[in-house]
């Protein structure tokens, strides 16, 4: 009868360990499994942060080539102005040359008409006369002296306008190698920053693997088909992380590709800027060029006009003289 009890007793307490072993089996099955859960949610909360950040780059940099091109086109509507307050000012030294010719016209025509009443009665005025035409050589030698400073002030404006454009040029150019440059150190940082984040995710899932290749071992005598779930399990989650991964790399490469683009652009611009500023100059230099050729010319025909009148004063003298 003892015995019996012994044996009743032995076979429940087999029974109590069997139950306890298979429940201490289920429980670390469902830690593992949670463990495999939560690996996998931060796994996927770490590709979403990847994203977000990949996406805040791409709109800085979509913000900053806004910000450059606006720069660009604010530079070439500078300079469209300058050109064209150039032309007025060039046009309106040309209207005032002409004005100035035309008063020195009047001047004279209002000599020749009197040098005509005075050879009518130049034997009781020739004093007069006198007096009038050294007055009239006077004003038209000022006249001619007032004409070339004018015309050197111009010449000196134009070239002070040309080198402040000049300067403006080269100016708006090294602000926009700086500006590229920033870019380009921006998209390098950039770069560098998604590598170590992807490097450390890289490294979080080997890590995970092997906490999950560890679990694996210390579970396979309680549960061959436990272990085969894991690793089906196991193999689905690195084919994902192997899918993202390239998934993600080819993001990154096209990133980087655009930027590429984009700097190959802004380099266009720059050189189209730089070249229409060379233009812009040229034209200058040919209107300051013109503009003096003809304050040369103006005084030429002041001076011929000057030797016309003197001319016309000695030929009034030799007629006096002889009368």
């Amino acid at each position: 009868m003892k015995m019996k009890e012994d044996s009743e007793g032995k076979r429940a307490n087999l029974l109590q360990g069997f139950i306890k072993s298979k429940e201490d089996s289920e429980e670390k099955k469902a830690n593992l499994l949670l463990g495999f859960i939560k690996s996998k949610e931060d796994s996927e909360e770490k590709r979403a942060n990847l994203l977000q950040g990949f996406i805040k780059s791409e709109e800085d940099s979509e913000r900053k080539r806004a910000n450059l091109l606006q720069m660009i086109i604010q530079t070439k509507d500078d300079l469209v102005q300058e050109n064209e307050n150039l032309l007025q000012e060039l046009n309106k030294t040309e209207e005032d040359s002409e004005r100035k010719q035309s008063e020195i016209l009047q001047v004279f025509k209002k000599t020749e008409e009197d040098s005509k009443r005075e050879v009518a009665k130049f034997l009781q005025e020739f004093q007069k006369t006198e007096e009038d035409s050294k007055r009239d050589e006077a004003n038209l030698l000022q006249e001619l002296n007032k004409t070339e400073e004018d015309s050197k002030r111009k010449k000196s404006e134009i070239l002070r306008v040309l080198k402040k454009t000049e300067e403006d040029s080269k100016r708006e150019k090294a602000n926009l190698l700086q500006e590229l440059k920033k870019n380009e150190k921006d998209s390098e940082r950039k770069k560098s920053e998604i590598y170590q984040e992807l490097k450390k995710t890289e490294e979080g899932s080997k890590q995970e693997e092997a906490k999950i290749f560890q679990e694996v071992k210390k579970t396979e005598e309680d549960s061959k088909h436990e272990k085969a779930n894991l690793l089906q399990e196991l193999k689905k989650s690195e084919e994902d992380s192997n899918r993202d991964e390239a998934k993600f790399l080819q993001e990154f490469q096209k990133t980087e590709e655009d930027l590429k683009r984009e700097e190959a652009k802004l380099l266009q611009e720059l050189k189209k800027t730089e070249e229409t500023s060379k233009q812009e100059e040229a034209k200058l230099l040919q209107e300051l060029k013109k503009t003096e050729e003809d304050s040369e010319r103006k005084k030429s025909e002041i001076l011929k006009e000057f030797n016309k009148l003197r001319k016309v004063q000695n030929e009034k003298r030799q007629i006096y003289f002889r009368s």
